[in-house]
């Protein structure tokens, strides 16, 4: 099947109820918020501090979206349905970095429109894009394809959407004692290496392009390569 055929089913496949309300929340969410907890005024709001923000409600977007689209290919069997319509099993696996690069791209319009419409209404301009740090706004494309990828990873290890979900929940926890462990370590004038087994704190760590130590970086790059050499070879196994 040629890329561009994929690529239509993809989109095609996206118009549905949740994509809608996904996108929808995330567009009210850009507004809403800023306007109503951004310093009374918005004196002190810019377009680096709103793409912060946008970073932390879109990786949240793309993680949910992600999971909630692609568990429906494990539902009533549809990746078999897929296969017996033609579809290698390659192809899914190309499918759903497919489906992960449309929400990612999804989000990056949805929050350049969200910026651009408050940048008006505050500054009356387009001020806000001058202050945007440009490895910034890239540490924020790669992180949200960094937890696209992540989302489907869990998807294809575990089928439905449940699984994710608590998995998802149980790393929560498990980072967050894993990184009071190393702020003890460096409070103790050591070093944290507990970093390197936070990769969820990595991938949004991202954002901070810029200021991201490069073994970290490397570490990050392994873990991602990880979740998607298990999810081509899942996909390429498995009975589905």
């Amino acid at each position: 099947m040629h890329f561009d055929r994929l690529v239509k089913i993809e989109v095609y496949k996206l118009a549905r109820t949740d994509y809608y309300i996904f996108t929808g929340l995330f567009v009210l969410t850009n507004f809403v918020l800023p306007l109503v907890v951004g310093d009374l005024l918005l004196q002190n709001l810019n377009g680096q501090t709103l793409l912060g923000f946008y970073h932390s409600v879109a990786t949240k977007f793309v993680f949910w979206g992600v999971i909630v689209a692609a568990s429906r290919e494990f539902d009533n069997n549809v990746n078999r349905k897929r296969l017996l319509n033609g579809y290698k099993r390659h192809e899914l696996f190309i499918s759903q970095v497919v489906l992960v690069a449309l929400y990612v791209l999804s989000m990056l319009i949805l929050a350049f429109v969200s910026l651009t419409g408050l940048s008006l209404i505050t500054t009356g301009d387009f001020s806000f894009f001058i202050g945007i740090n440009a490895v910034s706004f890239l540490g924020f494309f790669l992180s949200l394809f960094a937890w696209g990828f992540f989302a489907v990873f869990l998807v294809n290890l575990f089928g439905r959407a449940l699984w994710p979900i608590l998995i998802y929940f149980a790393l929560v926890f498990v980072e967050m004692i894993l990184g009071l462990m190393g702020k003890l370590n460096e409070a103790q004038n050591g070093v944290d290496h507990l970093k390197y087994f936070r990769p969820m704190e990595l991938m949004n760590d991202l954002y901070n392009l810029g200021g991201f130590p490069k073994g970290l970086i490397l570490v990050l790059v392994i873990y991602l390569i990880v979740f998607q050499l298990t999810s081509f070879f899942i996909l390429k196994k498995a009975d589905i």
